[in-house]
C-alpha cells in the first residue's frame, strides 16, 4: 500500500472553480469580416439551399451574431425607446410554393453593437441580451468563440453552458421544422439568389418564431 497515499488530507465540498467574463468588450465588436472567396460563397449558399432549402439574404462576411425574431423584436423597440438608430437585417430564409418568405433568424447589422458602452465596456441591454450572448464564449455545449479569455474546461462555465444547451435546443427544433416542411414539400429550392432577390417585394413576409 502506498503510505503517502494514506496521509493526504481528503477535501470534501471543495468550491468548484467557475469562469468569470473578464469585461473586455471584444465579443460586443461584433463583425469579424472573414475573408470568404466569392467562389467559397457560392458553394455555401448553393449546399445549403439544395440541402436544407435556406437562402442567406446577406453577404457571409457582412453577417454578425444571429438573433432570433423574438430577441430582433426585443432589441427594435429598446432602441426605439432611446432614440437609437439601429440596423437588424434578416440573415436566412425558407421561401414557400405559396409565395412566402419565412425568415428564420437576422443579425445586427453594425460593426460594434449599438448597445455597447464604449466607455464603460459593458452591455446596456443585458437583462434583454439575446441568448447567443448569454452562452458566450461557448457557441454550443461542445465549442467555443474566439474569446482570448475563455477556458477550454467545459465543467468550469456556469450559466454559459445551461444557455449554450438552449441554443442547442432551439437549433435542433429548427432543423426539425425545417425537415418537416421538406417532406411536405412546403419548401421551394429551385431558384437561384438574384431571383429571390428580384422576388423580394413581391412575397408574404413571416418569421420561423420558435417557443
Amino acid at each position: 500500500m502506498d503510505v503517502s497515499l494514506e496521509k493526504r488530507p481528503v477535501v470534501q465540498n471543495a468550491p468548484r472553480k467557475v469562469w468569470e467574463c473578464m469585461g473586455c468588450g471584444e465579443c460586443c465588436h461584433i463583425r469579424e469580416r472573414d475573408k470568404i472567396s466569392a467562389e467559397d460563397e457560392l458553394k455555401y449558399k448553393e449546399f445549403m439551399k439544395s440541402q436544407f432549402g435556406i437562402f442567406y439574404l446577406a453577404t457571409l462576411s457582412d453577417v454578425t451574431i444571429n438573433i432570433w425574431p423574438q430577441e430582433a423584436e426585443l432589441l427594435r423597440t429598446e432602441a426605439k425607446k432611446r432614440g437609437m438608430n439601429i440596423s437588424i437585417r434578416p440573415k436566412r430564409a425558407l421561401v414557400t410554393p405559396q409565395d412566402e418568405l419565412i425568415v428564420m433568424d437576422y443579425f445586427i447589422d453594425h460593426d460594434v453593437c449599438p448597445f455597447f458602452d464604449k466607455e464603460k465596456k459593458n452591455c446596456t441591454v443585458y437583462d434583454i441580451r439575446p441568448l447567443i450572448c448569454r452562452a458566450y464564449p461557448l457557441t454550443s455545449p461542445t465549442t467555443y468563440g474566439k474569446c482570448k479569455y475563455k477556458t477550454l474546461n467545459l465543467q468550469e462555465y456556469g450559466t454559459e453552458m445551461d444557455f449554450a444547451k438552449e441554443l442547442e435546443s432551439r437549433l435542433d427544433k429548427e432543423k426539425a421544422i425545417i425537415t418537416d416542411l421538406m417532406l411536405k414539400g412546403m419548401i421551394i429550392r429551385e431558384f437561384g439568389e438574384k431571383e429571390l432577390l428580384k422576388k423580394l417585394d413581391t412575397l408574404q413576409f413571416r418569421e420561423l418564431r420558435l417557443k
